[in-house]
């Protein structure tokens, strides 16, 4: 009986494309993005000719040992095309020794296989289409079918990556909130996995930010949505919301909710759809996307007001470059300044609490980042996710209080 591996090259071929698979280059501008045409084209004939050259055939190694090819001449696009043939089987028996779970390293890896992934793809349906054995046939199609679902799957993690890195700050809530189905566990291995494979110090800093904050904003989706009382009274707030007779009406709505407690996760979790709805659709009119837009920015405004001061403090802290910077810093947030009972534009934002408490929400928010990152689920990833530099900020300052103002 054929099956898989009565095509098989021998093992220095296997290897030769094994290593083809797992050679990375990211770009420096979009380093997730798919090569043009153009590079489409020249790259694969270049790749097929490195490969053939550290893995020749037994006729191209009769040919160098002087043995006179008794085919006739053929054409350079004629031997294109039998080198990318030749190296298509090479990849299908790599991937037919391999688990679905190792082809998605592979693919994640690798540079060359969006260049030939559809060549791929076309040369098992046509292996599958000549195959006489009707179980190797099967298995043929059904390694294609799992191999296309596995590279269209890792396609879609890849673009959404690259659409959450290019939207601004404010739209990340909305972003989550519409694309919540895709932010499973699979999409973030995915992402640790094209971290580890980035070379770049300032793309891999851009990444795990991605996926810290995806991985922050999806826990916190998720637990708005499952308390159902509060999901429905931030609809009848909302629906309050849009009665307003005008933008200023409406901000001033807003404060109300967020001075009595009514701006909630549930509230901004609701907007956001909204936002995203109206955003999103091509029937909504732009005057209606223009009101959402100052809607949603407002409430984000007056919901920051109301998050602790300790979290606002160490934000800020955070975000200080200098050490010497965030330890002055340190040091002015334990100094009440002047009190500030309305958010008229152009007020200050006085700040201050005490280093228990600054230190207690140090504490609170290492212990839980080193209790999920070692764990397999999908806190585990997001605290492995976490941006580095932060953690590390994070642990001087709690270093820096403990040790001077406790």
């Amino acid at each position: 009986m054929r099956g898989l591996a009565d095509h098989s090259a021998p093992q220095l071929a296997h290897t030769a494309v094994t290593r083809l698979l797992c050679t990375r280059t990211v770009p420096s501008r979009n380093y997730l993005s798919f090569a043009s045409e153009a590079t489409r084209l020249h790259s694969g004939v270049s790749t097929v000719a490195a490969v053939a050259q550290e893995a020749p055939s037994d006729s191209a190694g009769a040919r160098q040992a002087g043995t006179p090819s008794t085919s006739a001449p053929q054409t350079l696009k004629e031997e294109v095309r039998q080198d990318r043939i030749e190296v298509c089987d090479k990849l299908i028996t790599v991937f037919s020794a391999k688990s679905p779970d190792e082809w998605r390293k592979l693919i994640a890896a690798s540079k060359q296989w969006p260049l030939l992934c559809d060549s791929v793809f076309q040369r098992i349906e046509q292996r599958a289409l000549d195959e006489p054995d009707k179980d190797s046939k099967a298995a043929l199609r059904k390694m294609g079918r799992r191999l296309r679902s596995v590279h269209e799957e890792l396609a879609e993690y890849n673009s959404l990556i690259e659409l959450f890195l290019g939207a601004p700050d404010f739209e990340w809530e909305t972003l989550v909130a519409t694309r919540r189905p895709a932010l499973t566990q699979a999409f973030f291995t995915h992402l640790q996995q094209v971290i580890r494979l980035t070379s770049d110090v300032n793309q891999r800093q851009d990444l795990v930010t991605v996926g810290s904050r995806l991985a922050a904003l999806r826990d916190a989706y998720d637990q708005v949505s499952e308390d159902k009382d509060a999901v429905e009274a931030a609809r009848a707030s909302f629906a309050e919301l849009l009665q307003a007779e005008s933008l200023e009406d409406a901000d001033k709505r807003i404060d109300e909710m967020a001075a009595s407690g009514r701006l909630d996760p549930a509230l901004m979790l609701t907007m956001a759809k909204a936002y995203a709805t109206a955003k999103e659709t091509d029937v909504t009119k732009e005057e209606v996307k223009d009101i959402m837009v100052h809607l949603w920015l407002q409430a984000k405004k007056s919901f920051a007001r109301q998050q602790p001061p300790e979290v606002r403090i160490l934000k800020h802290l955070l975000s200080l470059e200098d050490p010497a910077e965030r330890r002055a810093g340190v040091a002015s947030a334990f100094e009440p300044g002047p009190a500030v009972s309305q958010w008229a534009k152009g007020d200050t934002d006085y700040l201050s609490t005490t280093p228990p408490q600054l230190l207690k929400t140090i504490d609170a928010i290492l212990a839980a980042y080193d209790t999920s990152r070692g764990s397999d689920t999908m806190a585990g990833q997001a605290g492995s996710l976490m941006n580095p530099l932060v953690i590390e900020r994070m642990r001087a300052l709690q270093g820096v209080i403990r040790s001077e103002f406790t």
